[in-house]
C-alpha cells in the first residue's frame, strides 16, 4: 500500500514539475500541496485536496483547465484521474461561461410557512413545477416543495423593505449569480419535514423565460457539457 502511495504521489509531483518548468508564460501554478494530498490513502485528505484545488481553479480561470488537461492526460491511476477529469471540466466551464448563468429548472411562487407553537409565519419559495431534463430534477425536487433558503441564505430573515417584491427574486438572483457546475444546498420543507438537496447547475439556456414549458426535453440539453466534451476532443486531437 505505501508503495503504491509513494507511485501516485511521485507521478504527480513529477507532473508539477513539468507543468511549472514548461509553462514559461502560466502565471498560475498547480498548487504541490493539493496534489500531494488527493494521492493521500486517507479519503478526507483526499477530498480536502480536491477541494482546495477547485478553489484555486475558480481563482486561476485562465489557466486551470489546460494544467488539469496535462496531468489527467498522462495519469494512470484510474482515481486520481477521476478527479482530474472532473476539475477540468468545472474550470473548462468557468472559463467558458463565467458567472450569471446559473439554473435549476423550476418555476417558483412566493409561499408563506404557517408558524407554529411561539413561532411566527415565514416566508418561502414554492416550487410551482420542475421542468424534465434539468438539474432541478435529477436533485429531487417535486412540486409543492417549499424552500426556505440556499447554503447560508435564510428566507425568513428578509423583512418586506428588504425583499419588497418578494424571496423569490431572492433566490433567483442568488442562483443566477453562481456558475455552471457550481452545487447549491437547498433547504426543504415537504410535507412538513425538512430535507436538504444539493442541486447543480446547469447553464441557463437561452429564452427560457419564453418559453420554459413548451420546449422540448432535446432544448433543454446542458450547453456547457456538450462545450466541454468538445473542448476535449479537440485537445486530444492536437
Amino acid at each position: 500500500m505505501n508503495q503504491l502511495l509513494g507511485i501516485r504521489l511521485h507521478r504527480l509531483l513529477l507532473w508539477v514539475s513539468f507543468l511549472t518548468v514548461t509553462s514559461l508564460n502560466a502565471v498560475a501554478e498547480l498548487p504541490r500541496t493539493s496534489l500531494k494530498k488527493m494521492a493521500s490513502a486517507e479519503f478526507s485528505e483526499r477530498q480536502q485536496g480536491y477541494e482546495e484545488l477547485q478553489q484555486w481553479s475558480k481563482e486561476n480561470v485562465k489557466q486551470a483547465p489546460d494544467l488539469l488537461y496535462q496531468v489527467w492526460n498522462q495519469e494512470k491511476d484510474p482515481e486520481l484521474k477521476t478527479r482530474c477529469y472532473s476539475l477540468m471540466k468545472d474550470a473548462v466551464i468557468l472559463r467558458e461561461f463565467g458567472k450569471g448563468k446559473g439554473f435549476v429548472g423550476v418555476r417558483m411562487e412566493e409561499a408563506i410557512v404557517p408558524g407554529g407553537a411561539n413561532l411566527p409565519a415565514r416566508r418561502g419559495v414554492r416550487i410551482a413545477q420542475v421542468v424534465r431534463g434539468t438539474p432541478g430534477e435529477r436533485a429531487g425536487l417535486a412540486m409543492g416543495d417549499i424552500v426556505t433558503g440556499v447554503d447560508d441564505v435564510d428566507f425568513s430573515k428578509f423583512e418586506q423593505a428588504q425583499a419588497p417584491d418578494g424571496v423569490v427574486d431572492v433566490f433567483s438572483d442568488y442562483i443566477q449569480s453562481k456558475h455552471p457546475g457550481d452545487v447549491i444546498n437547498l433547504h426543504i420543507l415537504r410535507g412538513g419535514k425538512k430535507l436538504e438537496k444539493k442541486v447543480r447547475l446547469m447553464l441557463r439556456p437561452d429564452g427560457i423565460d419564453r418559453d420554459l414549458f413548451g420546449r422540448d426535453d432535446e432544448a433543454l440539453i446542458n450547453r456547457s457539457d456538450l462545450f466541454f466534451e468538445t473542448w476535449l476532443k479537440k485537445k486530444a486531437e492536437k
